[in-house]
Formats: C-alpha cells, sequence, structure tokens
C-alpha cells in the first residue's frame, strides 16, 4: 500500500494536530449548551419570563431576543478558542480561516439547541447542571476514547495484530 502525499497537513501529523479539532469544537460545543441552558432555566425561575409574557412579550420575540445574544456572546468565545489554538499554541490550521470561523460558529449554534431542550426539560438550576455535568462526563469519556482511540489503535493493529 502506497501512501500520496496529502492535500492538508503531513503525513506524520502530531497528536496535538490530530486531537485540536476535537477539542476545538467540543469546547464550543458545551459552552453553549451550558450558557444557553441555564440562562433560560434561571430567568424562568426567577420569573423574569413570567413577567415578559404580562408585559406583551411574544414568544418570537423573546427566543430571538435570546437567540442574539447568546450568539453575540459566542462568537467572542468562538474568538478566543480559535485565537488561543492557532496563534497561542500554534496548531496549524490547514484550509481557508472562514471555513473553520464558519463551521465552529455552526457548532456552536447547535450546542445553543441542545442547550435550549435541556432548558425545556429542567425545571431549576440544580437539575439542568446535573444534566450538563453528565454531558461534561460525557465530553472527558468522548476524549479519552473517541478523538484519541482511533490513532492508538492504529499503532495496535499495523504493529501488532497485521504481523
Amino acid at each position: 500500500m502506497a501512501f500520496e502525499e496529502p492535500v492538508y497537513g503531513s503525513n506524520k501529523p502530531t497528536f496535538t494536530e490530530f486531537m485540536a479539532p476535537g477539542v476545538i469544537l467540543s469546547i464550543t460545543y458545551f459552552m453553549a449548551v451550558g450558557l444557553t441552558a441555564l440562562s433560560f432555566i434561571i430567568e424562568r425561575k426567577e420569573g423574569l419570563l413570567d413577567r415578559s409574557w404580562v408585559a406583551g412579550v411574544t414568544a418570537t420575540e423573546v427566543m430571538l431576543a435570546h437567540v442574539v445574544a447568546q450568539f453575540v456572546v459566542m462568537v467572542v468565545q468562538v474568538a478566543l478558542v480559535l485565537v488561543f489554538m492557532i496563534y497561542v499554541f500554534e496548531v496549524p490550521a490547514e484550509g481557508p480561516m472562514p471555513w473553520i470561523v464558519l463551521l465552529t460558529l455552526l457548532q456552536g449554534i447547535c450546542g445553543m439547541a441542545f442547550g435550549l431542550v435541556i432548558s425545556a426539560l429542567c425545571d431549576n438550576e440544580q437539575v439542568g447542571e446535573s444534566k450538563i455535568k453528565w454531558l461534561l462526563y460525557y465530553l472527558k469519556r468522548s476524549i479519552l476514547f473517541g478523538y484519541g482511540y482511533f490513532i492508538h489503535l492504529q499503532y495496535f493493529f499495523n504493529n501488532i495484530c497485521c504481523k
């Protein structure tokens, strides 16, 4: 079997280069989940949502206000994550930067949507925080057994099993 020259990256990527995309997307996703879920739960618990309904605010306006506010915060979070990963930790970014930013923002939007699901299912912030802690436990497990798993199995299968 012959390996050709890769389009992006190198033939021998480092473990950091292998892990970086998954870590960036996981950080973005779980920050969006936590912020969105807890903001809705706390607003409902403190009675701010009921006050908004009494004042005549529609459901569309409430959702639009939350989505815009969360998106602005998420843009700042994504900018910080990407700046730190690319410029501070010097992880190479292969490909066009607008695509990297767009895909990371889309992952954050998915996190916002799941945060809305959690906030709809939970009555108070303790239950919401416990669900988010469970998700963070999953994140830890996925980092330990998901992203880094296959590169180590590749060594195992190539050098031990397939001789």
